[in-house]
């Protein structure tokens, strides 16, 4: 089965690209997002609004969204990633979702086998509507909705929902969700007797450094 990682959000809460933003690692998360996406799925790529971006996706290709200007429904990048899909049923999850597990990817592909129908995840007090299973000839119904402005929510209403555990499905849209100082101010506070200039010097360095990474300290964007 083939899995994709919506990756194109605007990402006007976290105020920078969260597909970029080092958490829980030290790799933008839809990195590592789709390293677990990978222990199921044999092919694993990222879902943009913009290819290529100029951006570092070390071991995973990326596929555009193809959505009009200015138009940031998130099912763009459902039907992007259907119509790429070279496999009859196809793993999508957002890339905001850092405490996925390798066992959660597991279980809503076996539900899928087991009901023979697409699948959604639910935990959390809600139904996770962009994260499961669904069949690669759903891609034309995705665009047309997407050009409706149709809900996501009504797109997967006959999908059959999974339990997954809660603290599996948190997502990642405020950097304060991640209850944690970011790279560049973490490093700091190790070197608390830096001056004025070496401490400008440090924050450079490592801004530099976590850019050839492609990725993005939200506290010092």
């Amino acid at each position: 089965m083939d899995g994709y990682v919506l990756a194109g959000g605007r990402s006007t809460r976290m105020g920078v690209d969260k597909a970029r933003v080092p958490f829980p690692r030290r790799e933008p998360m839809a990195i590592s997002v789709a390293a677990i996406v990978g222990v199921h799925c044999r092919r694993v790529r990222l879902v943009r609004r913009v290819v290529p971006d100029g951006l570092p996706w070390p071991g995973v290709e990326v596929v555009r969204d193809q959505a009009p200007v200015d138009d940031a429904h998130p099912l763009w990048g459902l039907a992007a990633a259907l119509e790429d899909a070279k496999t009859s049923w196809v793993f999508v999850t957002p890339c905001d979702v850092p405490s996925l597990t390798a066992e959660a990817v597991h279980t809503l592909i076996a539900a899928q086998v087991s009901v023979g129908g697409p699948v959604v995840a639910e935990g959390a007090g809600n139904r996770h509507v962009l994260l499961g299973v669904f069949p690669k000839d759903w891609s034309a119904r995705a665009k047309e909705m997407a050009t409706q402005g149709a809900s996501v929510r009504r797109f997967a209403e006959s999908c059959t929902g999974v339990s997954l555990p809660d603290d599996v499905l948190m997502n990642l849209n405020r950097w304060s969700d991640a209850q944690e100082l970011g790279p560049i101010q973490q490093l700091r506070n190790r070197l608390p007797h830096l001056d004025t200039m070496a401490e400008k010097a440090v924050v450079k360095g490592e801004q530099s450094r976590l850019a050839q990474l492609g990725c993005i300290d939200p506290q010092h964007s």
